[in-house]
């Protein structure tokens, strides 16, 4: 049987396979899927992602229980681990389904959670625009990731987080920007 030369391209986070005589062949392969067979788990290069959660409600108890039930595989994907290093409510009781070791430190005060566990991520589940705005203004202002899908606080405040992440990270404003 002849075998086929084929070149591969990195182009965008995604590896285009070559044919011998140019075409595209219908393989396009994520980068990271190359990857996991050069990594094992045990040779992960970073430290773990440190990561606290602000509220457990549906979708704070929901992360919780993605990162405590996927956490092996998250690291696998990635080539790093996740560490949950703490969770905040005012009403902290244990998660359905995630052991109470696995939480991290538990918080009533999500302000007093970014000095107590040194987070890398805060994922900010609370709502609303007054604990939360103070919640994401001192993690920005530490340098910390923040993720959050709070609507009402990126309406009323996105562009002053924005700016405390550009001063913070020596940024242009987007308003500098040509589109």
């Amino acid at each position: 049987a002849a075998i086929s030369r084929t070149k591969s391209v990195k182009i965008r986070g995604l590896r285009t396979i070559y044919g011998l005589h140019g075409e595209i062949s219908k393989k396009v392969i994520p980068i990271c899927a190359l990857e996991l067979n050069l990594h094992k788990l045990s040779k992960m290069s970073a430290a773990p992602l440190r990561v606290a959660i602000a509220g457990l409600g549906t979708v704070g108890a929901g992360v919780a229980k993605i990162l405590n039930a996927n956490g092996a595989l998250i690291a696998q994907r990635c080539n790093r681990a996740i560490e949950l290093v703490g969770v905040s409510d005012p009403n902290v009781s244990a998660i359905d389904g995630v052991p109470s070791d696995k939480l991290g430190q538990a918080f009533d005060d999500c302000l007093g959670m970014l000095d107590g566990c040194s987070p890398d991520v805060i994922v900010e589940t609370i709502g609303g625009t007054g604990v939360a705005l103070q919640l994401n203004q001192k993690a920005a202002g530490m340098g910390i990731s923040i993720v959050t899908a709070n609507k009402a606080l990126l309406a009323k405040h996105g562009e002053e987080l924005t700016q405390v992440s550009n001063t913070l990270l020596n940024l242009s404003p987007l308003s500098s920007f040509s589109l």
